[in-house]
């Protein structure tokens, strides 16, 4: 649901957040990382980067936790696959603002 539309209210904001957290905590186990990248779950926090949403921040912590270590070797291997660092590169290589 929150692919497409932001949280409506504070709580709603927090539950988005600890669902993130607990998909963070459940990704620290390396066979998780397989079941994720069969669930195509890289495809979504690639979808949900490109939407310029609240869920944006989330997403890139789960592909963190995703990605990192040598358990994730095959996640970094789909995401370069499916094209995500075009959608990562844009968000860390933002031009410097000119100060008038």
């Amino acid at each position: 649901f929150y692919k497409r539309h932001d949280p409506s209210s504070n709580e709603e904001n927090e539950m988005m957040e600890n669902l993130f957290n607990c998909l963070c905590s459940s990704l620290m186990h390396a066979p998780n990382r397989e079941r994720f990248l069969r669930g195509e779950g890289l495809q979504l926090m690639n979808l949900m980067l490109r939407e310029k949403k609240l869920s944006r921040n989330g997403s890139l912590k789960v592909l963190d936790h995703a990605m990192s270590g040598p358990d994730g070797k095959e996640n970094c291997n789909k995401f370069v696959d499916i094209l995500g660092l075009r959608t990562i590169f844009p968000l860390f290589m933002k031009t410097p603002k000119r100060n008038r």
